[in-house]
């Protein structure tokens, strides 16, 4: 939040059904589920999560949202459709922020990772119409649970409920976790998935400037810094990606 911001109690509802309702310098202490168009929250501090319907749409700036305060929650911090984040934090549940269908992420960081059981996780997962432009992104559970609960990657994008395609990710700093990610970032092109023969998966991605951390075994995470990226696939782009102590990331 804006330093100088002082926040008063939000004593409005929790499901938001009125469009164009703007939630300004509140702390509120629920998750907020947004079941209208053009709701505005700006300069709060969200304790829960902030979910919108496909037919909602809402944008969350200059803010803090903590999807779980407590301690490990199954949960995503913000999503899922017809979304824009803009110099936000966004911390706890086992995913930061889901991109399912036309949002918008710029400026950010999401981080704060809570796992526990068999759960995986990422802070952001892509699928279709995403813009993920000039963030922190960090998956930072560090160790793998018993249950081989852990971080994905900080950016996945699997084929499982619909194809995944027309996203740009450009100018994203990747935090390292070597210990406890598998990559740093997938690409779309998972195989075994129900939509990873449909034509269009994995077209359309472009990876354009974005800066991996090396971290402890030089790898940003524990087998590389990205996978499942189709470079001769329509539409897709990888270029000017680096290593955070120079060096060209291929994928």
């Amino acid at each position: 939040m804006p330093a100088g911001v002082a926040l008063t109690n939000y004593t409005g509802s929790c499901t938001i059904t009125t469009a164009n309702t703007v939630i300004n310098a509140k702390l509120v202490n629920c998750s907020l589920g947004i079941r209208a168009r053009g709701v505005v929250i700006k300069n709060s501090r969200i304790v829960g999560d902030v979910g919108g319907s496909s037919d909602a749409s809402f944008r969350l700036e200059d803010s803090e949202v903590d999807a779980s305060p407590n301690g490990p929650r199954q949960a995503t911090g913000v999503g899922s459709d017809n979304f824009v984040v803009l110099r936000s934090e966004i911390k706890g549940g086992n995913r930061g922020v889901y991109c399912r269908r036309n949002c918008e992420v710029r400026d950010s960081w999401i981080h704060g990772t809570e796992i526990t059981g068999d759960w995986h996780a990422s802070a952001i997962r892509m699928e279709q119409g995403s813009t993920i432009i000039h963030n922190t992104l960090a998956c930072d559970w560090l160790i793998p649970t018993p249950q081989d609960g852990g971080c994905s990657a900080n950016l996945t994008g699997y084929p499982d409920f619909a194809p995944i395609k027309n996203n740009l990710i450009q100018g994203n700093l990747f935090v390292a976790n070597p210990t406890g990610a598998a990559f740093c970032a997938y690409g779309g092109a998972s195989g075994g998935k129900p939509y990873s023969g449909d034509a269009t998966n994995a077209t359309y991605i472009r990876f354009i400037g974005n800066v991996f951390q090396r971290g402890s075994n030089r790898n940003c995470a524990a087998y590389g810094p990205i996978d499942s990226f189709a470079s001769g696939r329509p539409g897709n782009v990888w270029s000017g990606n680096v290593w955070s102590d120079g060096g060209v990331v291929n994928p």
